[in-house]
């Protein structure tokens, strides 16, 4: 019997809980360039003649806050990444190739922000999941192309990652428009004898309405 009111009493303080916390949701889209980092990419870039060149990635979806103070919240979205990585010839600098690959990310991140009246600030951190789908695409500035299956390669297609990030909050009358940088990188390889991960520099736009 005592076992059993401790846990409607546990029960009881969990929903007083989280009837407290505010949940805000809305879309996100993310503007970025990625590139690859790893000790092996590094030495295949300097034996092949490789460099990075600026390449323009993008991703959609959604997000939902839940906001346990003013300040404080956890952040977790779900995102379609259609991602390149786009490399450049040093001796031919008017050549390039990349690879385009797609996946769905799942971030979980806290929040931090803080009001300043007419506008707010944020940082946010944590990890995010990567799970990637469809096809391996490769293409070059002299219009060849290729093209496998990820589900035919040898590499994960689950990926672990972390991302860094800070930005501004602009308040509305429905809502707030969110702006940000953020910084993500894999935490695991996607082959393991192969020092590879990725990375991007991202822009994010979000609008968040409260519900």
């Amino acid at each position: 019997m005592k076992k059993a009111l401790f846990v409607l009493l546990g029960v009881f303080i969990a929903a007083s809980s989280l009837s407290a916390v505010d949940i805000f949701v809305g879309p996100k889209i993310i503007i970025s360039d990625a590139s690859y980092r790893g000790a092996d990419w590094e030495a295949r870039k300097d034996s092949e003649n490789w460099q990075d060149r600026l390449s323009l990635s993008f991703a959609g979806g959604g997000f939902a806050r839940l906001q346990f103070t003013p300040m404080l919240g956890m952040q977790v979205e779900a995102l379609f990444v259609h991602q390149a990585i786009r490399m450049t010839d040093t001796d031919y600098s008017d050549y390039w190739h990349q690879w385009v690959m797609n996946s769905i990310e799942i971030p979980v991140y806290g929040r931090f922000q803080y009001d300043l009246e007419k506008f707010g600030i944020y940082a946010l951190a944590g990890l995010d999941f990567n799970i990637f789908f469809d096809k391996y695409k490769w293409s070059d500035s002299e219009d060849n192309e290729t093209e496998y299956s990820i589900k035919d390669s040898d590499g994960s297609l689950f990926l672990i990652g972390i991302g860094l990030g800070a930005g501004i909050i602009i308040p509305t009358d429905a809502g707030s428009l969110d702006i940000g940088l953020r910084y993500r990188t894999d935490l695991t390889t996607q082959y393991e004898d192969y020092n590879t991960y990725f990375e991007s520099i991202n822009i994010d736009i979000s609008y968040g309405f409260k519900i």
